[in-house]
Parts: C-alpha cells; structure tokens; sequence
C-alpha cells in the first residue's frame, strides 16, 4: 500500500482511500484492523519517510565530491 495521490484531491483522501482498499467489510474484525494498521500501513509509511532521506543524503554526498574536486584542483594549482 503505497501512499499517492491517486484520483483523490489531496493526501488525506489518497490514504483513506487506500486504506479502505484492504479491508473486504464495512465493518472488520478488530484483529484484522489492527494487522493491516501495523504490517502495511506503517511499513508503507516508514518506507516512504525513509526513502525521502536516502535521496537527500545520495545528492549531498554528490555534491560534496564535486567540492572536494574543486577544492583539490585550486589547492593542486596553486
């Protein structure tokens, strides 16, 4: 269950929406809510919140090489 904007107007929508996409009742067992709150809800939601953190770390380190290349190259010159 990936949290997108799909068909929906915000995001708010879009987790409802998916959300009510996993259970097969109006009304589901407790055990089952709880099941689908903790296994796909949250690891979704980990997943989704770590990965945004792993880009921004990948473009830093990007842009730290390209510094240390142009701090080596002006040091290297002079």
């Amino acid at each position: 269950m990936e949290i997108t904007s799909e068909r929906t107007t915000n995001s708010c929508e879009s987790f409802q929406s998916k959300l009510n996409s996993q259970f097969t009742k109006a009304q589901p067992n407790i055990f089952i809510f709880t099941h689908v709150l903790n296994t796909k809800t949250q690891t979704d939601t980990y997943i989704h919140k770590n990965g945004i953190n792993i880009n921004t770390i990948s473009e830093n380190s990007a842009f730290n090489k390209k510094k240390k290349k142009k701090l080596l190259k002006h040091y290297q010159m002079i």
